[in-house]
């Protein structure tokens, strides 16, 4: 699960945001996103896949869908999902130096299978 997720955040910072060395970086952002929602649905691991990214004000969210999961069971994800965003983003800090430069936060936003939100959080490269 965690190559996988890994491999999410590591395709977003290393492919389109290397573009962004333009005048408008929003609007590459915005192609990238609209490039990536292509390969969409991404399985995650058993539970969740990310089925959906957009692009908000110099911001990337990523939507999942977390299937067959209690409320209980997805709070308590919460916290794994968001150290592993963490771990990834200071291991690999080179793949994250675009969202540091344009201080682009990554959202996650967490649904259930009826597409009520069951919790988001923000990770800002810039500030770890």
């Amino acid at each position: 699960m965690r190559k996988r997720y890994g491999l999410l955040l590591l395709v977003l910072m290393s492919t389109g945001c290397g573009a962004m060395d333009a005048l408008d970086p929003q609007n590459h952002l915005e192609q990238w996103v609209e490039n990536e929602k292509k390969s969409l649905p991404r399985k995650v691991d058993k539970y969740v896949q990310c089925v959906d990214i957009e692009a908000g004000e110099m911001e990337v969210i990523f939507i999942y869908t977390a299937n067959d999961l209690t409320d209980q069971q997805a709070t308590s994800r919460k916290q794994l999902f968001m150290d592993r965003a963490i771990d990834h983003i200071r291991k690999h800090p080179k793949t994250y130096q675009r969202a540091v430069d344009y201080k682009i936060p990554l959202t996650h936003v967490y649904r259930n299978g009826l597409g009520r939100e069951l919790f988001r959080f923000t990770v800002r490269p810039w500030e770890l």
